[in-house]
């Protein structure tokens, strides 16, 4: 089109113009005065859609990928916390059961009902001579107190407490009188120091008569809380106090206590300590006690990796939207000079004018927007392989994190291995010196005092096997696998005929099925099947006949081994806590053990690359199941 003929068009569509408009209707008016984005142009409109939808798109993008980063170092975080906080809880619930255990028999060795009923000198030095012993080396943070029934102070051995608040005193009276057996008291205030009480009633005929009440300081456990804080961080605080939110310390001085509606929170907290920083936490109650841990961990620094990850995310995100918003722009540039040809082209025509035709080269246009699109398709590769880039580097640092983990439980592992061969040698003492006093004073000793000796001997005994079972459950993850054929059934037939042996009176009904071979370490093995026909022999001791089975099904066709009997089960509500060490569904006194048998089942079995669980009734039986794969993981 020359210049001439747009020149003309122009002054025509001018001189026409008022007539247009007059004879146009109101409709056609506001049709041609349109809406503010109808009038912008494609050059513009084109690089506002495209930054507004590269916005969405890679701002979704960014931000569903640091949810999940979010999520992932949320749990991981929540993990460790737990973890922590449970060992903790765990090693404190163990020492409370061996002190309330201490202060129940205290009763018996220091014969105190026989002494608040009838006082006298010889019973007075049986009394102050067992709470001298209970005290023993912790007189500078420990006392033993044997109280009336009026709560009036008879005698007391070890650390001189200041007298005690009469509410306190009222507190741990109203607190043992409820308890057939010793309990632990919360932490209080006494001058600078944290103090805990276990208090047990002496009772007569079922009335009170007084109570014996142990005063301990709390003391420092820096290596116990370094080497717990050392799982999850330097940063780590590891915090003890009471439930109730009133008593709170870091094992070394008292500490504000943690919101009352964080102490509530059964999974991952977050809550901001006074002034201070905000944190994570989480909370585990002490078995048995009023107690709770508490393991803190800065927020900023659990969730620095994936604030830097958003960080470089949005930059990247507005690199790449700036990127195709230019790249648009001059895609726009492109398209619209030959629209604007064409319509000057068709308002030529529409006039009446002759046009020039426009080639409109097709080719040439979808070919350059296609070289655009394989130059954002470029971007966003590249802009995915930094976002691998920024995955991997996180799961490197996870990797580390995991590393350092693995290091600190080997070292707890020793750690828990040398504190068991150091318990031996005072055992050994304790055992050794109660049967010289058997054997060479028998004679002059009361039939109450044999009963002690009888209890100390037992409870020595208990806690060997204790230990022992203890270091079978930690060598179980340091010694290599040696796999091999096994012969089930005759494993199983040698193990039951061992136990026979070993109770010949008892009536025992035990059947061994044909079961298949098996692929594992022999002796392994066997200890499994020790450990779970001595559980069901255990458990229908009450059963006038009892019947085991240890058979096999298959599932899928894979063996499930498992050993079954008609004992009195237990509720499958507990079932999780079963495998757990220390774990326990039925009362010590009702049948014995250490709590450890199950665990080393779970242990050897998941070393072969298998799993067990158990399903039963109560009074109905029990049933244990174990898989033994070919190919083992070694863990």
């Amino acid at each position: 089109m020359n210049g001439a003929t747009v020149s003309e068009t122009a002054r025509a569509e001018q001189a026409s113009a008022p007539e247009r408009a007059t004879a146009a209707s109101p409709a056609s008016r506001r049709a041609s005065i349109g809406s503010g984005w109808s009038r912008l142009s494609i050059a513009t409109k084109l690089p506002l859609i495209l930054a507004i939808l590269l916005s969405v798109v890679f701002g979704g993008m960014t931000a569903a990928v640091y949810q999940q980063v979010k999520a992932s170092v949320l749990a991981v975080a929540s993990e460790r916390l737990a973890r922590a906080g449970q060992q903790m809880a765990d090693l404190l619930a163990t020492s409370m059961r061996q002190r309330t255990t201490l202060v129940n028999g205290l009763i018996e060795r220091s014969n105190a009902a026989a002494y608040l009923q009838t006082p006298s000198p010889e019973l007075q030095d049986q009394v102050v001579r067992a709470l001298a012993r209970q005290v023993g080396a912790a007189s500078q943070s420990a006392a033993v107190e044997l109280w009336t029934a009026d709560r009036r102070v008879l005698h007391a051995s070890g650390f001189q407490f200041p007298p005690m608040a009469e509410n306190h005193s009222l507190a741990i009276a109203v607190a043992a009188s409820q308890s057939k057996t010793a309990v632990v008291l919360p932490y209080r205030r006494v001058a600078n120091d944290l103090m805990y009480s276990v208090a047990t009633a002496v009772r007569r005929d079922e009335r009170v008569i007084g109570y014996l009440v142990e005063r301990r300081k709390l003391t420092s456990a820096a290596p116990t809380v370094a080497l717990l804080t050392g799982l999850i961080g330097s940063d780590a605080k590891l915090l003890l106090g009471n439930a109730a939110g009133d008593v709170w310390t870091d094992l070394s001085v008292s500490v504000p206590a943690p919101p009352l509606s964080a102490l509530a929170t059964t999974g991952l907290a977050q809550y901001r300590r006074g002034d201070g920083p905000a944190v994570l936490a989480r909370f585990v109650p002490v078995a048995d006690t009023p107690w709770l841990v508490a393991v803190e961990f800065p927020r900023d620094t659990v969730m620095g990796p994936a604030q830097r990850f958003l960080i470089v995310a949005l930059g990247l995100s507005a690199l790449l939207t700036a990127g195709g918003v230019l790249t648009g722009w001059r895609l726009s540039r492109r398209i619209t000079i030959p629209l604007r040809q064409v319509t000057e082209a068709a308002e030529a025509i529409a006039a009446d004018r002759s046009a020039a035709r426009i080639e409109v080269r097709r080719a040439d246009e979808v070919g350059r927007l296609a070289q655009s699109f394989n130059s954002m398709a470029a971007q966003v590769e590249d802009s995915r392989r930094r976002l691998e880039g920024l995955v991997e580097e996180l799961e490197g640092r996870v990797t580390h994190r995991t590393a350092a983990l693995e290091a600190a439980n080997r070292e707890l592992e020793a750690f828990s291995y040398s504190v068991s061969h150091d318990l031996r040698a005072p055992l050994r003492a304790v055992d050794g010196f109660a049967r010289i006093l058997v054997e060479d004073h028998g004679r002059e000793l009361t039939p109450e005092a044999r009963k002690c000796l009888d209890v100390i001997t037992d409870r020595t005994r208990h806690m060997g096997n204790l230990i022992d079972d203890l270091l079978r459950f930690s060598r179980l993850g340091r010694q290599p696998l040696t796999r091999g054929s096994i012969d089930m059934t005759a494993l199983a037939t040698t193990v039951a005929e061992d136990l026979r042996r070993a109770d010949p009176e008892r009536a025992v009904d035990i059947t061994v099925d044909p079961l298949p071979p098996a692929q594992g370490e022999r002796s392994l093995i066997k200890q499994v099947l020790v450990n779970l026909m001595q559980n069901a022999l255990k458990f229908t001791r009450s059963r006038p006949q009892a019947h085991i089975v240890v058979g096999c099904r298959h599932d899928a066709g894979d063996p499930v081994y498992f050993v079954r009997d008609n004992g009195v089960g237990f509720d499958m509500t507990y079932a999780d806590k079963l495998f757990g060490v220390f774990q326990r569904l039925h009362r010590a006194e009702d049948f014995e053990g250490t709590g450890v048998g199950l665990a080393i089942v779970q242990r050897i079995i998941n070393r072969h690359g298998g799993r067990v669980w158990a399903e039963a009734a109560i009074d109905q039986g029990a049933t244990f199941f174990f898989t033994l794969p070919e190919k083992a993981e070694q863990s």
